[in-house]
């Protein structure tokens, strides 16, 4: 521990370029080959859909895509999504979305965490911007175009289709699978090819109160998703009441209302020796939490480890909390 100390990462591309400073963006890393790949996000003036990869070893940045929005399948501009890296076959997964037409400006007045600074490489376009493209249309660029369908992404880093992306779902909503979300957490359990996704902040246009997402697992081999604790054995809970409008929350069992709470801005890691998805921290209303929750995914059950765990020494309630695992030394580091 006396050895660790921080470096900034200086190197560039071959053009002498590196990403511009973003907030919101997406990051992943594939620990055997040593990559980090960065996508998307907000420079304080738009929503970005550039995708880079940096070489560890080499300290050197890869621009893989301009403009992500102009390739075949290829996602639009966004921030505040998710990635996970499936070490088993080198696929990227990427989730969610807040991006022009999203509600942004409501989103950034809250939480402004976008920065000035732009890149040299001038490269990432307008929302829609794909659309003047001469001679191509909009299902060969990608999804550059905003609505409300929570579309769903792989990026192949390996094998023969490396390089390319593929559009798993146009909307995992119409399929059992979350709406179009943002500030969620994802996790993936590459030896099980499951993924994980948990809460966030669902985009609707036409809903002015907060709705918050729950808790959902998909199956890679098989495409399916889950929403967990949402069987016919709990058809007898009540919904939880609209706010106003036509707007509603979620149906979800008492105890799921009680335990997870579907917060935005929280942390969740995934022990997979265990099977075990820990839940924490983040905001719900205008409070931000500091309790902690284990949701075991074999038996669906959730246990409350703490109702703050501030007051037993660990950190102050706050939003965006970020948190790793080793499942080796079963530690978690905030």
């Amino acid at each position: 521990w006396a050895r660790m100390r921080w470096a900034r990462v200086r190197g560039l591309d071959p053009d002498g370029d590196v990403p511009c400073r973003r907030g919101g963006h997406a990051m992943c890393i594939d620990e055997q080959g040593g990559v980090v790949y960065l996508f998307g996000g907000w420079d304080g003036q738009r929503s970005l859909d550039d995708f880079w990869a940096y070489e560890i070893a080499a300290d050197a940045w890869r621009c893989l895509s301009v403009a992500t929005s102009r390739d075949k399948n290829g996602p639009g501009p966004r921030a505040c999504h998710k990635m996970v890296f499936d070490n088993k076959t080198g696929s990227i997964y990427l989730l969610g979305r807040l991006g022009e037409g999203d509600g942004m400006a409501d989103h950034r007045a809250r939480h402004p965490e976008g920065t000035e600074g732009r890149s040299s490489r001038e490269g990432s376009l307008p929302w829609g911007a794909a659309a003047v493209i001469p001679g191509v249309g909009p299902q060969e660029i990608g999804s550059a175009y905003p609505s409300q369908c929570s579309e769903f992404y792989r990026y192949h880093t390996r094998g023969l289709d490396a390089g390319s992306w593929d559009l798993l779902s146009l909307d995992t909503a119409s399929s059992g699978g979350p709406p179009l979300i943002f500030d969620h957490q994802m996790a993936i359990d590459s030896d099980a090819q499951m993924i994980y996704v948990s809460g966030g902040r669902v985009v609707e246009m036409e809903c002015d109160a907060l709705k918050f997402s729950g808790l959902y697992s998909y199956d890679i081999r098989t495409g399916n998703w889950k929403m967990y604790n949402t069987s016919d054995s709990y058809a007898s809970q009540p919904f939880i009441p609209p706010r106003w409008g036509e707007c509603h929350f979620l149906k979800l069992p008492a105890e799921m209302q009680y335990a997870l709470k579907n917060d935005s801005g929280h942390s969740m890691v995934l022990d997979p020796k265990s099977q075990t998805l820990f839940i924490f921290a983040g905001q719900r209303d205008d409070r931000y939490l500091s309790d902690m929750y284990a949701f075991h995914i074999p038996t669906n059950t959730v246990t409350e480890l703490f109702p703050s765990f501030t007051t037993v020494g660990g950190p102050n309630p706050c939003f965006t909390q970020r948190a790793v695992i080793d499942p080796e030394k079963r530690e978690i580091y905030v």
